[in-house]
C-alpha cells in the first residue's frame, strides 16, 4: 500500500476522467471511487502499482475492477493548469442527496474504524449542500439520520459507524 503519511496531495483531473466518471450510472460506485480519491488525496494511494513511464495505476477492488491512473508530478505552487484540467473536488460529483448519502456509505467502508474518514466525508456534504447544490438536513439527530440513511437502502453496519462517528448531536466545525 502506498502511503504518504503527513501530506495532501493535490489531485488534478481531466474532461476525460469527468466524462469518464460521470458516464458510471451506479452511484454507489461513482462515490466508492470519489471516496478512493478522497483517501489518495489524503496521502493514502492503497494499491498502486508503476505501470510504465512514470504512470501508475490505482486498483480499485470492487466491480469488475476499475482502475485510476496517475502520474506524480512536482508543480510550482503558482501553476496555472491548462484547459480541459481542474483540481479535483469530491463536491463536484455531490449533486443529489443519494450521491451524499452514498459517499458517507462509501467512506464508512473506507473508514479506518476511528471514525476520522467518515468525518472527513461529512465535512465535504456540509460544503457541497452550503454552496446550494442539494438540500440535505445537515443539523439532524442520529435517528433522523439513520433514516434517512435507510431510505436509501445504506446498510445497518454503515449506518451504525456513520452516526457514532459523527456523534450526531455534536455541531460540524466549520
Amino acid at each position: 500500500m502506498a502511503q504518504h503519511d503527513g501530506l495532501t496531495l493535490q489531485v488534478i483531473e481531466t474532461e476525460a476522467y469527468q466524462q469518464w466518471l460521470n458516464g458510471i450510472s451506479d452511484r454507489r460506485v461513482r462515490a466508492r471511487i470519489n471516496t478512493r480519491i478522497r483517501r489518495a488525496r489524503q496521502g493514502n494511494l492503497g494499491d498502486t502499482r508503476p505501470v510504465g513511464d512514470g504512470v501508475s495505476e490505482m486498483r480499485l477492488h470492487f466491480g469488475p475492477g476499475y482502475r485510476v491512473y496517475y502520474r506524480g508530478l512536482k508543480m510550482p505552487e503558482e501553476y496555472i493548469l491548462p484547459q480541459g484540467f481542474r483540481e479535483w473536488d469530491v463536491i463536484n460529483y455531490l449533486n443529489t442527496p443519494a450521491d451524499a448519502l452514498f459517499y458517507l456509505e462509501a467512506a464508512a467502508d473506507e473508514d479506518d474504524d476511528d471514525g476520522d474518514f467518515i468525518r472527513l466525508a461529512w465535512s465535504d456534504v456540509v460544503r457541497a449542500h452550503k454552496i446550494g447544490k442539494f438540500p440535505i438536513n445537515i443539523a439532524m439527530d442520529s435517528a433522523e439520520m439513520a433514516q434517512t440513511l435507510r431510505q436509501h437502502g445504506i446498510d445497518e453496519s454503515a449506518i451504525a459507524k456513520i452516526t457514532e462517528a459523527l456523534a450526531m448531536n455534536t455541531p460540524v466545525a466549520e
